[in-house]
Parts: structure tokens; C-alpha cells; sequence
């Protein structure tokens, strides 16, 4: 009979701890999440977990779904064909004005993470070192040609943001030029059709390894203060997802964080998770673009009120964001910490 007892006793002290772990980490069957990235260093967090195996341990079987670009993502989302994706808040405020109910859940990057990058001859020329105050590298912007990807987008809007912050009009005091994808960034950097431009790692990364450029404003290290504690990029799901599959959600951000952890405490680590998902890319180019990519990440995910109203006062004056009718930036209507653990 003792036996008996005993053998019943631990059988309920395993159910008990069962009951306590994710599904699938006691062995069981694991969830199914899709989540669609395109190949940028704002989801290396994600890349992380993935590979490490994050996801696994609470039970999540995710489906790395790979968008064309970024404009994709949230098409993705809306359709039905991914859970979870990720993006700009501005594009969260777009279209919940348009009806659509999703939210921003876990904040990837917390400050605009691109970094302003300066050909060589044109520093020379002109005299500019990194180590400058912002004010004069914001001035030197004077006269110069600078590259974007595509009308309105965030290498394009930063840009003149920088230009009207020194006091210079885009467009006359600076030739404002489309240019189109990072690489071609790159190459007309490399060629002279352009002076400079800027974008997130690892393609500054490039240009400096390279030795045509240099990088003179960090956005990444928080040195422009009116882009810093930001929400520039993160995760979003519909609404309908976050109440239905509450507990998936937070299984999912919390192995998110621990890849933020992950990347933070083993860099050689972080390069070769990461390589998968940027085979073409060498590894000492993925390293230098880990490193650069790093400050700007968010520890914990979470934003506040006070962040999204500073957001928006932002978006709106830059024209970032035309939306007619300002959303509120309480919690609950744009964004939300509650998924968050």
C-alpha cells in the first residue's frame, strides 16, 4: 500500500509541474506561430531566438515566414497568412485609421537605430571628424548630395529632419536624391553620385569596412536626443490574435527577450545564430553590424505614455505621419505592455 501511495503522489506532483510549463516543453505537442520578417538587423532578437532554440522552450513551433520587403509585412498580417510580424509604429497609427484593428505589442528598437554615413573626400574637403559636436556635422550637411531609398521613407524623412534641425532647407540647401535599395545606396556612395546617406546596419557597416565612408552621426548610440527612447520598431499583431491566443503571445515575447539577453552577453554567438539568415553576408561584416545594431535595442520591450506622445509630436511635424486625426497615445489604443511579463 505504501508503494501505492507514493506512486500516486508523484504522479500528482507531475501533473502539478506540467500544468506549470508551456505546451511542448514537457514534451507535448509544440503551438504553431507564423511570424514574417524581412532580412534587417531590427529583428535580430527574433533571428536569435529562433536559432537558440528560445522559442522551443516555451512550446512555440515558429514558422520564419520571409517578406519581399518590409511594406509587405503588414499586408501579411491583415491577410490572415502570418500571427505575428513587425514594423513602425506610424504604420500601426495608418492603419488603424483605416480600420484595421492591430497593435504594437513589444517595442524591438528604442531610438531611430539608422546611422548617417559621409563619403571620405567629402570629410576631407570639408573638414569633419565623427568626434565633432552634432551641430557642426549637422551643418557640414550643407551643399551635399544625399541619397535615400524612396520618397517619404525613414532615410528620407530623417534626412530632412537633420537638414531642418540645422536651420538648411532640403531641397535648396541640400540636394535631396532618390536613389533606391541599401545596396545602391551603397554603390552610388562608392561611385560619388551621391555625398551621403543613411541607413541601419549593417549597411553603414559596409561602407565603413570598406573604406569610402564614415559614419558621423549614430542614431544607433542615441546621439540625436529628439530620436532617442523612441519607439522606431517593433511587433504587432491583430487584435483578434491577442485575445484569442493571450498566453501564446507572451510565451513568444518573453523568448523574444531572451534573445535580446542572448545577444547582449555573447556576441561571436549572436554572429553565427544570425548567419542563416544573412548567408551572403561575411561574417566580420555581420559582427561589425551586430555590434553597431546593439545599443539600440530595447531591453524590455516596454514604452510608455509620455514615449508615445513624443512619438507622435515627432511624426507629425516631420510629416512622418499625415493621419488627419492624431490617435491617442494612452495604452490600449496604439500599443501595449499587458503581453509582457
Amino acid at each position: 500500500m505504501r508503494n501505492v501511495r507514493e506512486w500516486v503522489g508523484a504522479v500528482a506532483v507531475a501533473a502539478l509541474v506540467t500544468a506549470g510549463l508551456p505546451a511542448g516543453a514537457s514534451g507535448g505537442e509544440l503551438t504553431k506561430v507564423r511570424f514574417s520578417h524581412f532580412p534587417a538587423f531590427h529583428t535580430l532578437a527574433v533571428f536569435v531566438a529562433h536559432q537558440k532554440g528560445f522559442y522551443k522552450e516555451e512550446g512555440l513551433d515558429v514558422e520564419m515566414i520571409e517578406a519581399a520587403s518590409g511594406a509587405v509585412q503588414p499586408i501579411q498580417l491583415l491577410a490572415g497568412e502570418v500571427d505575428i510580424t513587425s514594423t513602425e509604429l506610424q504604420n500601426v497609427v495608418r492603419l488603424q485609421h483605416e480600420g484595421k484593428r492591430i497593435i504594437y505589442v513589444f517595442d524591438l528598437v528604442k531610438r531611430m537605430s539608422m546611422d548617417f554615413v559621409v563619403h571620405n573626400d567629402v570629410l576631407a574637403k570639408n573638414g569633419i571628424k565623427p568626434s565633432d559636436p552634432l551641430d557642426r556635422k549637422l551643418q557640414s550637411l550643407r551643399g551635399l548630395k544625399i541619397g535615400y531609398t524612396s520618397p517619404n521613407s525613414p532615410s528620407d524623412v530623417y534626412s530632412r529632419f537633420y537638414l531642418q534641425k540645422a536651420g538648411l532647407v532640403p531641397g535648396k540647401d541640400a540636394e535631396m536624391v532618390s536613389v533606391g535599395s541599401p545596396p545602391s545606396l551603397v554603390a552610388a556612395l562608392k561611385t560619388r553620385r551621391i555625398d551621403a546617406f543613411q541607413l541601419t546596419a549593417p549597411t553603414s557597416t559596409v561602407v565603413e569596412k570598406e573604406g569610402f565612408g564614415t559614419v558621423i552621426i549614430h542614431g544607433s548610440r542615441g546621439e540625436v536626443k529628439e530620436l532617442d527612447d523612441y519607439p522606431y520598431y517593433g511587433m504587432v499583431v491583430q487584435e483578434s490574435f491577442a485575445a484569442q491566443k493571450t498566453d501564446v503571445l507572451k510565451r513568444f515575447i518573453r523568448a523574444t527577450r531572451k534573445g535580446v539577453a542572448f545577444m547582449r552577453s555573447d556576441l561571436d554567438g549572436t554572429v553565427q545564430a544570425v548567419q542563416a539568415f544573412f548567408k551572403r553576408m561575411s561574417p566580420d561584416i555581420l559582427k561589425a553590424g551586430v555590434q553597431t545594431a546593439l545599443p539600440a535595442y530595447s531591453d524590455n520591450g516596454r514604452i510608455n505614455e509620455q514615449i508615445v506622445t513624443r512619438f507622435l509630436d515627432l511624426a507629425y511635424s516631420v510629416k512622418l505621419l499625415s493621419v488627419p486625426t492624431r490617435p491617442s497615445p494612452k495604452e490600449g489604443v496604439l500599443w501595449t505592455n499587458r503581453f509582457i511579463e
